[in-house]
């Protein structure tokens, strides 16, 4: 006989948030997808929605239009930046340790999530002015915090080249690792972090 004093009762089954919060993340990801294999301007709602299994109405109930979901692709791509940074300001190694922690961290979090950005970072232009104005403040501050990273690099094994240079290299590298990774294949995402960083690190390491 079950106990029902020990048993817990399972709020998430009605969570009705979590379920709505969960249905929109599906959305923006399949969207994210649908915009790396089409571009933004190549894909509709319809193929969104029937790359869910849903109609193009119920996509109303989690997102506006098209322009939503590019806001949230950004925001997302954004905060993957900003904990990848956290964690390499934390660490107490050098610059070298903080920059492969940052690309290791990042790249994860963009597998986790399933988010390519390759082909949307030029397309910051179609949001509105003000959504436009805070996301490239955004990534503003998240190029800062990198640069800060390659400058306390100079001096201790890092060569000086112009941390901006620098900064827009990696982001570079690592935005654009959906154009030729293979998920599937032998490299896994933390491989695939550490091939790309060898790679740079080579470059700038004196």
């Amino acid at each position: 006989m079950v106990d029902a004093k020990s048993q817990k009762p399972d709020h998430d089954v009605f969570d009705r948030t979590r379920q709505f919060d969960r249905k929109r993340a599906a959305l923006i990801q399949a969207s994210a997808h649908a915009f790396h294999e089409n571009g933004y301007a190549g894909t509709t709602l319809d193929m969104i929605a029937a790359s869910l299994g849903v109609t193009k109405k119920a996509l109303y109930r989690y997102i506006s239009g098209k322009g939503e979901i590019l806001y949230e692709i950004f925001c997302l791509w954004l905060d993957l930046q900003s904990a990848a940074l956290d964690e390499a300001e934390t660490l107490s190694g050098s610059a070298a340790d903080k920059l492969r922690t940052y690309a290791g961290a990042y790249i994860t979090g963009m597998f986790e999530n399933l988010v390519p950005t390759d082909r949307l970072v030029g397309e910051v232009h179609i949001l509105p002015d003000d959504q436009r104005a805070e996301i490239q403040g955004r990534r503003r501050e998240n190029d800062e915090r990198l640069a800060k990273i390659f400058e306390q690099g100079r001096g201790s094994g890092l060569q000086s080249h112009d941390p901006k240079f620098a900064v827009h290299t990696l982001n570079g590298a690592v935005d654009w690792i959906f154009k030729w990774y293979n998920i599937d294949g032998k490299l896994t995402p933390s491989g695939a972090s550490d091939a790309v960083m060898d790679i740079l690190m080579a470059g700038m390491e004196a």
